[in-house]
């Protein structure tokens, strides 16, 4: 129907029925009033508004989209204890201003480590974001004590790095980086 708010669910044309007074009013009848069951990052700035559903999904999709995990890749920290998983992530680019960003995380023993690089598009920072996480796993002092793995001991972690740190590279990473 032409000209209805397609956040409002049900016949637009029946009215809401009477509420008491202690009651805000709703123009969602019968379920949660909208404003109240999304987050205030989604609704926006305009104070008291209530968005159409396009714009609530729209406002979703670009927030999921900021914290949306796109790649992981769970390497091994062989100890005397046992295998300590040390999860890294990917997030999705972000467009900042004429730029874009790329986040990575890194589980490591004593604590996450969370970075954000930079590029002049997505793929740019992308790229960039691998070849840091390259660069943090050769240059830590678990790969150093030879303990850190991927799929097997000595054949690199699947990251590419910067020009001036392949010298560093082993096993497949050598070969195809």
């Amino acid at each position: 129907m032409a000209g209805t708010n397609p956040a409002i669910r049900g016949d637009p044309h029946r009215l809401p029925k009477p509420q008491a007074a202690s009651e805000p009013a709703s123009p969602f009848q019968g379920e949660e009033n909208i404003r109240h069951s999304i987050p205030q990052a989604v609704r926006g700035a305009e104070k008291g508004a209530i968005p159409t559903a396009s714009i609530i999904r729209e406002r979703a999709q670009r927030d999921m989209e900021a914290t949306m995990v796109i790649a992981t890749r769970l390497l091994k920290l062989e100890t005397e204890g046992g295998e300590v998983p040390i999860p890294i992530r990917i997030f999705a680019p972000e467009e900042d201003g004429n730029a874009w960003t790329c986040r990575y995380e890194i589980d490591w023993p004593e604590g996450t480590q969370s970075m954000e690089v930079g590029g002049s598009d997505s793929m740019q920072a992308l790229v960039i974001a691998t070849k840091m996480i390259g660069a943090d796993l050769y240059s830590s002092a678990y790969h150093r004590s030879g303990r850190l793995v991927f799929d097997a001991p000595g054949n690199g972690y699947g990251f590419p790095v910067v020009g001036t740190m392949r010298d560093m590279l082993e096993g497949d990473d050598a070969k195809y980086f």
